[in-house]
């Protein structure tokens, strides 16, 4: 459970930190976009406004010359008078639109032209009002040459400083607009490399989130191996245990009736370990167990299951052994026990084994039942006298006292009779 959440905690982080990154960028890449687009909508909006107010004040400038003209040659004074309030309004209209501008963030060229025609507005704004008053008072004398010479030459000149001023603008306008997609490509390379970075970035994340899990797994898995050999092996004597017994006996108890192979169960017990324990310790009869063990495998087929039932007591599962065969292992294993010697503190250990051998076929019978009659069988071969077979069925009886009977153990100097 613990190992599990460490994984999940891995996952989160890393997924977390990726997400977060992807976000960075995603965001980032928007900002630039919209603060680009913002920027070329700001320089095209300050261009379109500033060429408004210019056209505005050209317009009033235009209009003016005009209405002074249609002055120099109306001759109802009414209509004189009219035109004359036009005239003056029309400065009004101009004074707005030349604070709107100068209001704005003109460039410095911008603002040198400007100041140039203002400058020449001042002479041409005297000089009209001076032609508008003399017209209002009927003093036509010298008018027309005034207009026509004086005003005419200025009023060309102002309109032409205008429109340079136009022209500026939009050159600026464009400056501004390279300058502007400029620093959106270093922005873009920038962003890029960042971006590049933070790819990286996250292929490292992901990197050792996979490196991470896989040594999780493997952690798992050499646990989960470890708790299968565990689940199914002696610890002492790394032979099988009863519940691997009993997991390949029930396969063979489900596969029997189809087949009618005959199998064997062999249900060991030592005679007289016990004082050897007592006799020399629990860590030389461990040793002896150990060692033991060992001898019995070579006795028995690799398709044999060896397993230590608990103390002293061991059993044999024999797969598709005939009849005959259960017998001749018994009797070697009965003979290689007989001969396993283990020194120890100069003396030698050995025991022997009394077995009970069951036969079992297609009989419909759980493992506890089968182990229970091997049991039985092995309890009785020692009741005769130890060191001997004695071999039986499920339901059937045993085989005759005294037969099998095999030749006793040599005794070790330190033990006893007693089991």
């Amino acid at each position: 459970m613990r190992t599990n959440l460490k994984a999940t905690r891995v996952l989160m982080i890393d997924a977390s930190l990726i997400v977060l990154i992807a976000i960075v960028l995603v965001v980032s890449n928007l900002y630039l976009l919209d603060r680009v687009n913002r920027d070329l909508t700001g320089i095209d909006a300050v261009r379109l406004k500033k060429l408004d107010l210019i056209e505005q004040m050209k317009h009033v400038v235009r209009e003016r010359s005009i209405v002074m003209l249609d002055m120099s040659v109306e001759t109802d004074l009414w209509a004189i008078e009219a035109k004359s309030r036009t005239f003056h309004s029309l400065a009004a209209d101009f004074i707005r639109a030349r604070d709107e501008l100068q209001s704005m963030s003109l460039q410095e060229s911008e603002q040198k032209i400007l100041q140039i025609s203002l400058s020449i507005i001042k002479t041409t704004e005297q000089l009209q009002a001076d032609i508008v008053d003399r017209i209002r008072d009927g003093r036509m004398q010298g008018v027309e040459r005034d207009i026509v010479q004086k005003d005419f030459p200025l009023e060309f000149r102002l309109l032409g400083t205008m429109e340079t001023l136009s022209e500026v603008v939009v050159d600026n306008t464009n400056k501004q607009r390279m300058q502007a997609k400029s620093d959106y490509q270093r922005i873009t390379i920038l962003m890029s490399l960042v971006s590049f970075v933070l790819v990286l970035i996250i292929i490292l994340l992901i990197w050792r989130s996979l490196t991470k899990i896989r040594r999780i797994e493997s952690g798992l898995i050499k646990k989960t191996d470890n708790l299968g050999w565990d689940a199914t092996h002696d610890p002492l004597t790394n032979i099988y245990n009863r519940r691997w017994l009993k997991h390949k006996v029930e396969i063979q108890l489900n596969m029997t009736g189809t087949d009618s192979a005959e199998h064997a169960l062999l249900y060991m017990d030592l005679d007289g370990f016990k004082q050897i324990n007592d006799s020399f310790g629990h860590v030389a009869g461990d040793r002896y167990l150990v060692g033991l063990c060992r001898e019995i495998e070579h006795g028995i087929r690799q398709t044999d299951t060896f397993c230590r039932m608990g103390g002293d007591e061991f059993a044999i599962l024999l797969e598709n052994c005939g009849r005959n065969a259960p017998t001749e292992i018994a009797e070697q294993l009965i003979d290689r026990i007989r001969r396993f010697t283990l020194r120890s503190d100069g003396q030698e250990l050995r025991t022997s084994a009394s077995i009970g051998v069951c036969l079992f076929g297609d009989e419909d019978v759980g493992f506890d039942d089968l182990v229970r009659r091997a049991d039985e069988l092995c309890y009785e071969a020692k009741w005769q006298g130890r060191n001997r077979i004695v071999i039986g069925t499920l339901r059937g009886a045993s085989v005759p006292r005294g037969l099998l009977e095999l030749p006793a153990a040599p005794a070790s100097p330190a033990l006893g009779e007693s089991d």
